[in-house]
């Protein structure tokens, strides 16, 4: 009888001290993540270690109806003021939706939505998040930038990133 192998134990790197310097809210679509990832590293000048990811359906954009997503709301709301808690280093968040948002469009078929917007209101939407969370990041002393996607190309294989406001 052959003798049972012990199983590999794989090690990977973690971050000893991290010293994060800002909140990424982003989407959880699987298109984009590639696009999160090199927008994040390239353009926000943030290294692994530098940033903690929040990333979530519909991403920013669930901030953006706290009355008609209250229980998201305050999941999001509650989850920066942990992070803040735990991380004194933090200064900024950065709040990204995209265009095309499958969350978004199930929200509102379902009536959840922005009512009266075109279909892609997730730019207009940034707005509306940051008044939303106002109070919110003035009682953290946090800073907000807001970024949103579109797809761009002919197979939308490409995505590029606009600062609002």
């Amino acid at each position: 009888s052959a003798l049972a192998q012990p199983e590999q134990i794989h090690l990977y790197d973690a971050e000893v001290d991290p010293q994060c310097q800002a909140i990424v809210v982003h989407c959880s679509d699987p298109r984009l993540q590639i696009a999160f990832r090199e927008f994040i590293a390239g353009e926000l000048r943030l290294g692994l270690g530098d940033f903690m990811p929040l990333v979530v359906s519909g991403g920013a954009a669930v901030f953006a109806h706290p009355q008609r997503l209250p229980k998201e709301f305050k999941f999001m709301r509650d989850r920066l003021e942990f992070y803040r808690a735990v991380m004194p280093s933090l200064k900024r968040v950065v709040l990204v939706t995209h265009e095309r948002c499958r969350y978004s469009q199930a929200l509102k078929q379902r009536g959840l939505g922005a009512r009266g917007l075109p279909e892609d209101a997730g730019h207009r939407d940034l707005e509306v998040v940051r008044a939303a969370l106002a109070p919110t990041l003035l009682q953290l002393d946090l800073t907000a930038e807001l970024y949103y996607a579109r797809f761009a190309g002919p197979d939308c294989g490409q995505v590029s990133f606009e600062r609002v406001g």
